[in-house]
């Protein structure tokens, strides 16, 4: 396999969607395969849904590859975790193979985007529905629930709960605002991290929004409620009036089940973007409830219904992606697409 071949799957990879836009993953090049390393941070972090967004966005890096290298005539073996240290993630092991059929979800790879606008329009139909269920389930181990009827208004419960919980607790209020990148104005973009034109906040509220970094001035509001009030603005809002809410569980243990997800999740966001449909991952909710440690951050009440909540609609499975849904057409497009790095900053030596 060729430089020019490696450079291109792994360029696709970099194009998944992770966790606050930080990519924290290196590929090295061998002579027919990729092989994926972490960066300590994964192995250092004793919080547990953080570990969990990392193999999210591994699995989903990893699908992308996948459906490049059908496209350029190669099928691959996947080996997850294939030796005895931690950072070693993944290895790729690709074959040219004439015969295999190119996947139409590569298509979207280039165009994929987080859409953050608050008001989403334009319901998907059944059809869209369904092929967004099939792509994503072709991934043994992974189920898309739509929320509907009761189950929907449990599920915005426990998004609201969640996402107040992040303005709530010191510790997750700096994990949240450590992300974005307040060095930029609100029209510049970045190539890593959230730059703030992403998070589609209203003019009105920019300088309110920034100052609330600051812990200090966020513990004194929250006497008064404003925790609920961000919550409701940053997660409620957005999903109790958005045509579509949907939620990504598995069966599987918790890591391959993240990366399982993952891959599944990425499948259909790319086939939502085939479908012309805007979406926004959500994912609080149902991570936070994975922390073993209150003074992670979530008290252990609030986890505690977290997960009795999920439980009522997963029925044993473990939720692991939110994400809502409308028409791209109907909707209006997000102010930016955040960038990415060049694919030398995340290659190791050939």
């Amino acid at each position: 396999m060729d430089l020019a071949t490696q450079d291109a799957i792994a360029q696709s990879g970099i194009l998944a969607p992770s966790a606050d836009n930080g990519l924290r993953y290196y590929f090295e090049y061998q002579d027919h395969a990729i092989v994926i390393w972490a960066d300590q941070e994964f192995v250092s972090n004793p919080e547990r849904h953080r570990r969990v967004l990392d193999l999210l966005a591994y699995g989903a890096a990893v699908e992308n590859m996948l459906l490049r290298a059908s496209e350029l005539g190669f099928s691959a073996k996947l080996s997850w975790f294939p030796s005895d240290d931690p950072l070693l993630i993944a290895r790729l092991d690709f074959q040219a193979n004439s015969g295999i059929l190119p996947d139409v979800l590569a298509h979207a790879i280039p165009d994929r985007q987080t859409n953050r606008q608050v008001f989403y329009k334009g319901a998907p139909s059944d059809a869209q529905r369904t092929r967004i269920s099939v792509e994503l389930e072709k991934i043994p181990g992974v189920r898309l629930i739509w929320l509907e009827g009761a189950e929907r208004k449990l599920a915005l419960k426990l998004i609201w709960l969640a996402e107040s919980a992040r303005f709530q607790s010191q510790r997750l209020h700096q994990e949240l605002f450590s992300s974005i990148r307040f060095d930029l104005n609100w029209r510049e973009n970045a190539d890593f991290g959230l730059p703030p034109a992403s998070l589609e906040v209203e003019s009105l509220m920019r300088p309110m929004f920034k100052a609330l970094r600051h812990w200090p001035l966020m513990r004194a509001l929250n006497l008064i409620g404003l925790h609920r009030v961000m919550g409701m603005r940053a997660a409620y809002l957005p999903c109790v009036q958005a045509p579509a809410l949907a939620l990504v569980c598995s069966s599987l243990q918790l890591d391959q089940a993240a990366l399982a997800v993952g891959r599944g999740f990425e499948r259909a966001w790319l086939c939502a973007t085939l479908e012309r449909l805007a979406l926004q991952p959500m994912a609080a909710s149902v991570v936070l409830p994975l922390q073993n440690d209150a003074d992670q951050g979530i008290s252990s009440k609030a986890r505690s219904q977290l997960a009795a909540g999920w439980e009522e609609i997963c029925r044993g499975d473990t939720p692991l992606m939110i994400f809502r849904l409308g028409s791209m057409d109907s909707t209006a497009a997000p102010t930016l697409k955040t960038g990415r790095k060049p694919l030398s900053s995340y290659r190791l030596s050939r």
